[in-house]
């Protein structure tokens, strides 16, 4: 069982001016919010991984340096001037590709940011399947990489494990099966929607120190819908199989924010089952189990929308939840 604290620190200032000048605005406020939710992000995996009060206050203590390296925070005042920060870095070159896995990992290939090259690697070679991989950090001592892999193949579809690769952890299960619903990011928080196929339930629900919660119920029944967390705390859900349409692909993209749903545009491709990665001020939702296997580029302003491209279909036809990462052409897998 994990043990958990929580840490409240009250502070009164007093001031007789009452109304202080108003702070500076950071030169750059987008990668000091980045900043701030993937230290949220690696706290929050820190603490799942602790078994004790001293490796709680580890966690503190760490989140409290990656949050003193941010842009414009006590180590970079300046912003992104004279700060070695990793977000501050030059963009991502042109020739960083999204390599897409197949989930039996039998064969790859590659996609720019516009379009798609193709690689074969020799069939059969492995068979092995991740689902609903959510990657967290942070063991309370040292921050090491660490996968939450929830929601077995087979009824009742609840469980949830922490890999740190090398041994696997328990850790909390769900109330409802989230067979194919998926795992995003909301509010910093691993977040799970509905489930498919055999019992449809529109159940949500998102882990918190002491368990998983329920929050608002999906609005409509549907399943296998692509989710992720955008920098505001708000998290999308794209496309999805609907019960509604006779277990079609639908292009419904929805926002959880404040715990409430809302549609906020369509897709130009109906998708189900696809993958979903985050790169820059872009969003790539790459293949699922439509015929047409549309990969489409969802581009970003600020957390908002502002257009939708598909940039090519699947070389081979539909590929279910493929595994999708950045790296260079020609990597070896």
């Amino acid at each position: 069982m994990l043990v958990w604290s929580f840490y409240l620190s009250l502070a009164k200032a007093c001031s007789k001016n009452e109304n202080p000048p108003p702070e500076e605005e950071c030169p750059d406020k987008d990668l000091q919010e980045e900043c701030n939710k993937n230290c949220q992000i690696e706290l929050t995996g820190c603490r799942l991984l602790c078994e004790s009060d001293y490796c709680l206050s580890v966690c503190v203590n760490t989140n409290d340096n990656c949050l003193n390296e941010c842009p414009c925070a006590e180590r970079c005042p300046d912003g992104c001037t004279n700060c070695d920060h990793p977000l501050c870095a030059d963009p991502t070159p042109a020739e960083t590709y999204i390599m897409v896995l197949r989930y039996t990992f039998a064969d790859y290939y590659y996609y720019t940011y516009e379009s798609y090259d193709s690689e074969l690697m020799e069939e059969g070679t492995y068979d092995h399947r991740l689902y609903n991989p959510y990657i967290i950090s942070g063991d309370g001592s040292k921050m090491v990489e660490a996968t939450l892999v929830c929601f077995e193949y087979s009824s009742p579809s609840i469980a949830c494990n922490i890999f740190d690769g090398s041994q696997t952890t328990k850790t909390y299960s769900t109330s409802y099966g989230h067979y194919y619903g998926g795992l995003g990011l909301y509010n910093g928080q691993p977040t799970t929607v509905g489930s498919g196929p055999n019992k449809i339930l529109r159940n949500v629900e998102t882990l918190t120190p002491t368990g998983w919660i329920e929050l608002e119920e999906y609005p409509v029944a549907q399943y296998g819908h692509s989710l992720i967390g955008l920098d505001d705390g708000s998290m999308l859900a794209f496309g999805g199989f609907s019960k509604d349409g006779f277990w079609e692909s639908v292009s419904e993209i929805r926002r959880l924010k404040d715990n409430k749903w809302t549609l906020v545009g369509n897709l130009l491709e109906k998708t189900s089952k696809a993958s979903v990665l985050k790169s820059g001020s872009s969003i790539y939702l790459v293949s699922g189990d439509d015929k047409n296997a549309p990969t489409q580029r969802i581009d970003l302003d600020g957390n908002e929308i502002s257009n939708i491209t598909v940039i090519a279909y699947q070389p081979q036809g539909a590929v279910e939840r493929p595994v999708l990462f950045e790296t260079t052409f020609d990597r070896c897998v």
